[in-house]
């Protein structure tokens, strides 16, 4: 079964497109569809990866498949008050060959909004075959440093949502990175710097 999610519909096998009003037995999941239907990208979802994300409606900041495992990272809004667009919500999620599924998030305050050593909202998913993490930065950060516990370190400049994803999921254009890694990893420390090249964000994770 393959989940076509931008247009709110369920592909089965390689022809049979099923539509909200004939789901049937898929109704829980055409539903999520519903919801999803002018958040998700294009591409084609073999499970609903969005399920746990707390919040209507988000945006999906990046989707891929590693491994044979399937992931996928999201931003929502943490609540409906002001203060909820201040304090989003980031979430991955996989979804393994072997039909298992599990995700991990959390909200707070985009880094380095709370100060230099304070870390940004970060989760992670390690696993023997692919691990998973996504992270959210204000517009100011603009190269980001990620220190693996193996040693390796990793270079990015973070991106950024559009304007009309921030729009739709009522959320601040917010700096971002989500990557899979073909490789049981875990995050020791996260450096961010500035346009100029300088550090304004230098934070270990203890996650290591």
């Amino acid at each position: 079964m393959r989940l076509e999610s931008p247009e709110g519909a369920i592909m089965i096998g390689r022809s049979r497109r099923v539509e909200f009003s004939t789901c049937g037995v898929l109704a829980i999941i055409c539903l999520s569809l519903a919801m999803l239907s002018t958040t998700t990208d294009s591409l084609a979802y073999r499970f609903p990866l969005w399920k746990d994300v707390p919040g209507r409606p988000f945006v999906v900041l990046d989707h891929g498949v590693i491994h044979g495992t399937e992931w996928a990272a999201f931003a929502s809004r943490s609540g409906v008050a002001s203060r909820g667009r201040m304090k989003p919500c980031i979430t991955v999620a996989e979804f393994t060959e072997e039909g298992s599924y599990s995700n991990a998030g959390s909200c707070g305050w985009l880094a380095p909004e709370l100060g230099l050593r304070h870390p940004p909202i970060s989760p992670l998913m390690g696993g023997s075959r692919a691990s998973v993490f996504a992270m959210s930065f204000t517009g100011a950060v603009r190269r980001v440093e990620i220190e693996l516990g193996s040693g390796r370190s990793l270079q990015r400049a973070p991106r950024r949502l559009t304007q009309q994803q921030a729009e739709k999921a009522r959320l601040p254009r917010l700096g971002y990175v989500a990557m899979a890694l073909g490789e049981d990893a875990c995050i020791s420390r996260i450096k961010g710097f500035n346009a100029l090249g300088e550090l304004v964000l230098d934070s270990e994770t203890h996650e290591c």
